[in-house]
């Protein structure tokens, strides 16, 4: 947990194999501040379930904070969202991966994700995690959650040619992929793994890609604390210039200052003033 009074993070992995192909963590935040933040693309959906405040989402058209985001999902994208959060928050968040749109629940996902309610997702599940019971002092029961959870997914369950995709991509190539590359090892044409990228996650090949490729290593970076840029390279970047160029193109800071920015042992959300 942060020591920050504050601000408060407990993090954890799950455990269950199973759910590991479809969760890549879980966090609960603990805020008790008004706070401004952002979240740095990742290649994640995520699902929020609030047990006390709010949080607001910037709306770039309107030029202001709008209410709604409570207890909802947020797709995977390639900009950084914006958030408010009014003097306190305290949630869950599910950091799922991209083989979550495997799923039957989230099948429309990205025509109509504003729409889906995590609860009725979750069911029954819902209010035993809003409870918080999976919280002890400050750790999490993992266990719990994945056996909360992995009884939500079987219920779920649907055979679609995205997990084949997203499992390719994580297994054979974690650093960054090639269109011709992917295609050859799902054994199709590069045309049609465009087509499914596209359709699938709304990303070009090309930026589904640059995100895993640079989530991958800032939570390396952030988790071992030596923020060597030069560790980079065993990433798939060419040199340290390379990573700072994609860094100011996916964040809009330096690597100094996107670092300076993750006040919380997370890789991707930073604070604004």
């Amino acid at each position: 947990m942060d020591k920050s009074d504050s601000l408060k993070l407990i993090e954890s992995h799950p455990l269950d194999p199973y759910v590991q192909l479809f969760i890549d963590r879980y966090q609960y935040y603990d805020f008790n501040e008004t706070t401004f933040i952002k979240a740095v693309p990742n290649g994640k959906i995520e699902s929020w379930i609030i047990n006390e405040g709010e949080c607001q989402l910037w709306n770039e058209t309107d030029q202001c904070f709008e209410d709604g985001f409570n207890d909802s999902f947020y797709p995977a994208g390639n900009r950084i969202s914006f958030f408010k959060i009014n003097k306190k928050l305290r949630c869950l968040n599910i950091k799922w991966k991209l083989t979550a749109l495997s799923l039957s629940f989230l099948k429309n996902f990205l025509t109509d994700w504003q729409s889906l309610s995590v609860k009725e997702f979750l069911g029954a599940e819902c209010e035993k995690l809003r409870s918080m019971e999976f919280l002890n002092n400050q750790s999490m029961d993992t266990s719990l959650l994945d056996s909360l959870l992995s009884n939500v997914i079987r219920r779920n369950e649907e055979e679609h040619h995205i997990l084949k995709i997203i499992q390719c991509i994580e297994h054979e190539f974690p650093n960054g992929f090639k269109v011709d590359e992917l295609s050859d090892k799902m054994h199709t044409s590069s045309k049609t793994i465009e087509r499914n990228i596209k359709n699938y996650f709304s990303l070009s090949p090309g930026e589904l890609s640059r995100i895993i490729r640079f989530s991958n290593t800032t939570q390396h970076l952030k988790g071992n604390g030596s923020l060597r840029l030069s560790e980079a390279l065993s990433f798939g970047f060419y040199d340290q210039s390379h990573f700072i160029r994609e860094c100011r193109k996916i964040t809009g800071y330096s690597p100094t200052e996107f670092f300076s920015r993750l006040r919380l042992p997370t890789n991707d959300i930073i604070f604004e003033s």
